[in-house]
């Protein structure tokens, strides 16, 4: 959640949050409460999670969909796109086949429930990579205001490792069905 929540919030944007993480959401709470930034966080898990349609301007994604089977994550990009006003903004980043752990998951020998989706029994998660171009085609319906594949280092936490990422900015059209 971070601090891209509270940035948007002292923006002046209403904001709503999802994390399945009960500490998360605690630590999310605490630090509105410390900052006096009123913001809205749900306890859920996101393949449980309605939805509602039409409803926001911008949603945003940030490497959510990597720990959800394939066709959870589509569900998932499905929901969100109607959740969307008319000309609502969505972010979405995820891992490509070009990440590391991609290959690694390869290697050992994780069970691959669905394309490019495996179960990791030590993590209890799933662990899904996009192919190149992929998240772009998901929101071919859509104006692509964005779209980056990248390979950088991540320090956020344990040991330093690289990741293969897409990310995609994009714009619901004018007509919604």
């Amino acid at each position: 959640m971070g601090a891209m929540l509270f940035s948007l919030r002292k923006d002046g944007f209403e904001v709503e949050s999802i994390d399945f993480s009960q500490e998360a959401v605690k630590k999310c709470n605490d630090y509105a409460a410390r900052e006096g930034l009123p913001v809205r966080v749900i306890l859920a898990d996101l393949r449980d999670f309605h939805i509602p349609k039409e409803k926001y301007v911008c949603i945003v994604c940030s490497y959510v969909l990597p720990f959800l089977k394939r066709s959870e994550a589509g569900t998932v990009i499905n929901q969100i796109k109607a959740g969307l006003i008319k000309h609502g903004v969505v972010f979405v980043a995820v891992f490509t086949t070009e990440d590391p752990l991609y290959r690694r998951c390869k290697e050992i020998g994780l069970p691959e429930v669905e394309g490019n989706t495996f179960f990791s029994v030590k993590r209890q998660t799933y662990l899904c990579f996009f192919p190149k171009g992929e998240l772009q085609k998901l929101f071919s319906d859509c104006e692509i205001l964005s779209y980056i594949e990248g390979y950088s280092l991540d320090l956020s936490y344990d040991e330093p490792h690289y990741h293969g990422w897409a990310s995609v900015v994009a714009k619901t059209e004018a007509t919604k069905e």
